[in-house]
């Protein structure tokens, strides 16, 4: 799986890592669809079905809200359209006037069933940044 879980009061924490923003954003978009539908691997599943491409846009104050726009978005395409996102096909954010901008492309596979994972009723953020840096001594 592309995301960790972490207990919390009364929902879990989904934790994502990546060497970039648009990989951190890959993978949350194809940990939240893993924990709903109950796979372990969405890649794998690519080539099961029916592929379906969509285009999800958000946007919002900052990077934290339309993150979490942008998820909620992907978890309404999840369940009304029943679609396993199993690649990101591009991911772009700007910042202008104020807001920022998140679009992702992303390849999912139609399945003709009803999820088998978590049921997620929604998306909320609780997000840090970290960063790492190597200090040559």
């Amino acid at each position: 799986m592309r995301v960790s879980l972490h207990d919390h009061t009364a929902d879990v924490i989904v934790s994502a890592e990546g060497s970039s923003l648009e990989e951190v954003i890959e993978n949350l978009v194809i940990g939240v669809g893993e924990i709903v539908w109950g796979v372990e691997d969405a890649s794998q599943c690519c080539g099961e079905g029916e592929l379906k491409n969509f285009t999800v846009r958000s946007d919002g104050p900052d990077m934290t809200f339309a993150l979490s726009s942008m998820l909620g978005e992907v978890l309404y395409l999840i369940e009304t359209q029943k679609v396993l996102p199993c690649q990101v096909l591009d991911v772009s954010y700007s910042r202008k006037d104020g807001n920022v901008y998140v679009e992702i492309a992303v390849k999912g596979v139609k399945l003709y069933k009803m999820p088998s994972g978590e049921e997620v009723k929604a998306i909320s953020f609780a997000m840090k940044w970290q960063v790492s840096v190597i200090l040559d001594l």
